[in-house]
């Protein structure tokens, strides 16, 4: 089960894809460049995850409120231990992983402790964060594919209140197709051997 925080933004939908990847010896037209202000839009925080048997269940995060060690063990990690992973797996929960990334929350003394608890109460375990791999946002299948996914949906939709946007990223990750994201997960193992072959640089732009 691997799992992992995302912003989203008003300013971000109804709009095309502002990146693009070039190969290193490209010598683009400069008039492809342009300089412009970043503004800060109006947006939130979501959580969200999913595994080979389903997806969790995507959560937001008031806006007054900031992911500390407390938060996100009583309002995020309580419910997947004790709910979600549990109704996805049934009998075969206590053979399941966690996979976060290595944010100051999730590594906190309290969070290892939490997990520690939740694990020999569920039988459910979180993989060591000295054993996650570098360069997450290339490995983590959140990052790579289902938040790629739903900001892809996103940007085709016109909400134009933080109510709207919410309502708008419950239907979009719900439409998020299944088989795509066990995909990216079998698509795990060969990135961080590729990003191993590259010498720890970013691969997103070289997979094929």
């Amino acid at each position: 089960m691997t799992l992992d925080e995302a912003w989203v933004y008003l300013n971000k939908c109804n709009r095309p894809r502002a990146i693009y990847y070039v190969k290193s010896n490209f010598k683009g037209v400069l008039d492809w460049v342009q300089q412009c202000k970043e503004r800060f839009s109006k947006g939130f925080m979501v959580v969200a995850g999913f595994c080979s048997k389903g997806k969790l269940k995507i959560r937001k995060v008031e806006s007054n409120v900031k992911i500390n060690s407390d938060y996100y063990q009583r309002a995020i990690l309580q419910p997947i231990f004790d709910e979600e992973i549990p109704n996805l797996y049934g009998d075969d929960t206590n053979k399941v992983w966690i996979h976060q990334d290595q944010a100051s929350s999730h590594t906190s003394k309290s969070t290892v402790n939490f997990l520690r608890m939740k694990c020999n109460q569920t039988g459910i375990s979180a993989i060591p964060y000295s054993e996650i791999p570098a360069k997450s946002p290339d490995t983590a299948p959140m990052d790579f594919c289902a938040f790629g996914l739903l900001k892809q949906k996103l940007r085709s939709q016109r909400p134009t209140t933080l109510a709207g946007l919410w309502k708008t990223c419950l239907k979009c990750w719900d439409e998020i197709d299944m088989a795509i994201l066990i995909k990216s997960l079998i698509s795990w193992k060969h990135r961080c051997r590729y990003i191993v072959e590259c010498g720890g640089h970013h691969i997103e732009h070289k997979i094929k």
